[in-house]
């Protein structure tokens, strides 16, 4: 039996019904009271990361868990809010799993973690991470406690770092279309903005490749898609499936850097951290890219092309306008 934190959610929904595809027996850790309808065969654990006896009962005849479940940053939500699900109860999650040995656990955390890289090469796994945002800490926080509740015990597992991951029904990425279709002019500060769109199938491709594997205990895996771009690349093709014009206008680094770095250090001496605008036209690239060479040879990892994610993904935006 394979336990599912998050299984409701965007990534968790579209893993479960791989699971089932595949005919494996499948729990939902939920708060929910039910699931969803054509959910006949997945089981129920009503539970929640902040009961650790909730957790416990969910753990029965389950041989793998697979850790999905988050809170992403809302308006309004503090530090606290985020370690108290992503940290402290990813750990009540592994202490379940170890008390109930189950077998194997997957930890889904974020690409995130590694922060905004300030050169050209895409984040390895043994580059120390560097979180700038609370959620990135608490999701680097999360490994760490996922490990040390494991650790001594028989209960193997990894940890997934997927980067930006896109899909249809996402909201974030329905925000991002909206955003590129309504809006004519887009100025970038920073002229080498590079992002790693992942596609939703690719992360649980990931997952599903990992749970087949026998080669990944204790292992820290990069998941990402077929290939990095700079957000005005992004953007233009973006624009170009939706069928709209954009203009983009790039300030150069010769005048957006010395202002950025003008700006962000008035923040320093005042004692405040610059925007994150700011900061990043002060830098030559923000970098979000993953190197996935491990993945590719570890798991048999094959992201879908880029270009096919987002038409697929494009087109299901339209048909819900």
């Amino acid at each position: 039996m394979i336990l599912v934190s998050g299984g409701t959610g965007f990534v968790g929904r579209f893993l479960v019904d791989a699971l089932r595809a595949q005919g494996r027996s499948v729990r939902v850790l939920s708060r929910a009271p039910s699931l969803p309808p054509e959910w006949r065969d997945v089981d129920l654990a009503r539970g929640d990361l902040g009961d650790p006896a909730s957790l416990g009962r969910a753990m029965l005849d389950v041989d793998t868990v697979v850790h999905l479940a988050a809170r992403l940053p809302a308006p309004g939500d503090d530090a606290d809010r985020l370690f108290a699900l992503n940290t402290q109860g990813t750990a009540a999650l592994a202490t379940a799993a170890r008390g109930a040995r189950v077998a194997r656990f997957l930890h889904v955390s974020s690409g995130g973690v590694y922060g905004d890289g300030a050169t050209f090469a895409p984040h390895r796994e043994s580059d120390k991470p560097e979180p700038g945002t609370a959620y990135e800490r608490s999701k680097l926080a999360a490994e760490e406690a996922m490990e040390g509740a494991l650790a001594g015990s028989r209960v193997v597992h990894t940890i997934l770092r997927p980067a930006g991951i896109y899909g249809p029904g996402r909201a974030a990425t329905a925000a991002f279309l909206e955003e590129v279709r309504r809006r004519a002019l887009w100025l970038h500060a920073t002229p080498h903005v590079i992002v790693h769109p992942t596609h939703v199938s690719d992360v649980v491709q990931g997952c599903v490749r990992a749970l087949d594997s026998e080669d990944w205990p204790g292992a820290v895996i990069n998941l990402a898609g077929e290939r990095a771009l700079t957000m005005q690349e992004y953007v233009a093709l973006t624009a170009s499936l939706l069928g709209v014009d954009t203009r983009q206008i790039v300030v150069p680094p010769l005048v957006g850097r010395p202002v950025g770095l003008t700006v962000s250090a008035a923040f320093a001496v005042i004692g405040r951290r610059a925007p994150d605008p700011v900061q990043r036209a002060a830098r030559r690239c923000d970098n979000r890219s993953l190197d996935t060479s491990l993945a590719r040879e570890r798991l048999g990892f094959d992201p879908i092309p880029l270009a096919e994610g987002l038409r697929a993904t494009v087109q299901d935006f339209a048909a819900r306008a």
